[in-house]
């Protein structure tokens, strides 16, 4: 798939370059230092913090004979480098100055902001990992030149390669002027992220240009009256049934709404309307031999959730292995930042089936010449003679030129 030629990038390439210890215990020791620097890496409990991001504002990055300035306004200069982000396209820093077609009101911190073409993103991960009953709030102050048409951004936050929540366009800010992008996200016990990194990710999703400024994650303990009562793993023998009962409180007295992702076709899913409900399985032979499921509880703008594993014996082998992308339990490698999961907001704007699939950049096109693979985790299949078959269903959009 070809990008666009953003607008940005032909007025710059007018004007110049793209461009020895202890002996004894060390075992003891290693391990004392590796649960200190775990717990160092998880949030502070009690109130909310600021999370430490590298060049949040894009700062640290000075002008000098490197940098390319325009001939009308010396004063506005820029690189294609964004110190301590990775870019993943054509991005870079931007020394505003007095350019014309720049933000006359000004930036929302500092002299610099970053300049992120179509197609491309910024990324980086923070030494902070996702914990459960922590609350993330993230900010990130979305530009458009004075000089170009509305943007279309997405701001991202992930955790093991997984999206956890996003803000794709939701706030158009005018020509000339910032507006801030808000995401949130509360890690939930049974979230099968906790214990990752997390990341940020800062997207051009189709505009000529966006800029993106003053950066920042709050991290804060979260207090709610909702549980929902543990599920464990289940097991049950295809054409048999099972029940597996569920249960949610809200010492707030708030009415409490049930739900489930992940079923499978075999799966009756009830809510009863007071807090408890149910999941009724009944599979036949020819199915997968486990199924994830998610169940969620919500009540009063709280949301919790339990990840099971639904086990299936006596399966007759045709189906080995079956994924919908609506509860990740790991096992997917993604490389080089193309392939995401969740949920699309361009293309078909929604998956074929539940809420989650997996696509080339969920809210847009990727850049130009991009190579990208997505793995699953090794599972066995039938010999060759068996005629072992791959089935899946994909929407495929193709641009010429």
């Amino acid at each position: 798939m070809k990008g666009d030629r953003s607008l940005w990038q032909t007025q710059f390439n007018r004007y110049g370059r793209k461009v020895q210890g202890f002996d004894n215990y060390p075992t003891t020791l290693w391990l004392i230092v590796g649960l200190l620097a775990f717990v160092l890496m998880l949030p502070p409990a009690g109130h909310a913090e600021l999370v430490p991001i590298a060049n949040p504002s894009f700062e640290q990055d000075v002008p000098d004979e490197t940098w390319t300035c325009f001939p009308e306004a010396p004063d506005s200069c820029y690189q294609y480098v964004v110190s301590e982000w990775a870019i993943s396209g054509s991005a870079g820093t931007w020394r505003t100055g007095t350019f014309e077609g720049a933000f006359p009101d000004g930036l929302p911190d500092g002299v610099n902001t970053s300049f992120v073409s179509s197609g491309t993103n910024l990324t980086q991960t923070l030494s902070t990992l996702l914990a459960e009953g922590y609350t993330y709030t993230l900010q990130a102050h979305v530009g458009r030149r004075s000089d170009t048409a509305a943007v279309q951004y997405a701001v991202r936050l992930y955790a093991g390669g997984h999206l956890l929540a996003q803000d794709a366009s939701t706030v158009s800010p005018e020509a000339g002027q910032f507006v801030q992008s808000t995401v949130t996200y509360t890690a939930q016990p049974g979230d099968t992220n906790l214990g990752f990194p997390v990341t940020i990710q800062l997207v051009n999703a189709g505009s000529t240009q966006v800029s993106f400024d003053m950066v920042s994650l709050d991290v804060s303990l979260t207090s709610t009256s909702l549980s929902l009562t543990p599920i464990e793993d289940q097991t049950v023998q295809a054409l048999d049934s099972l029940t597996v009962p569920i249960t949610a409180t809200d010492t707030g007295g708030n009415p409490i709404v049930l739900s489930a992702l992940g079923l499978p076709d075999f799966a009756a899913f009830t809510d009863n309307g007071d807090g408890t409900g149910s999941i009724i399985f009944n599979p036949p032979a020819d199915v997968a031999p486990y199924y994830d499921i998610k169940v969620i509880a919500e009540a009063g703008g709280n949301t919790v959730a339990e990840i099971f594993r639904l086990n299936i014996e006596g399966t007759d082998g045709s189906i080995v292995f079956a994924e919908g992308f609506e509860v990740l339990t790991g096992g997917w490698e993604i490389s080089n930042g193309v392939w995401e999961i969740g949920a699309p907001t361009s293309g078909p704007l929604r998956a074929h089936e539940g809420v989650n699939c997996l696509a080339t950049i969920l809210s847009g096109n990727y850049s130009d010449n991009r190579t990208s693979r997505v793995m699953s985790s090794a599972f066995t299949v039938a010999a060759a003679a068996d005629n072992p078959r791959l089935r899946f269903l994909a929407l495929v959009e193709f641009q010429y030129g």
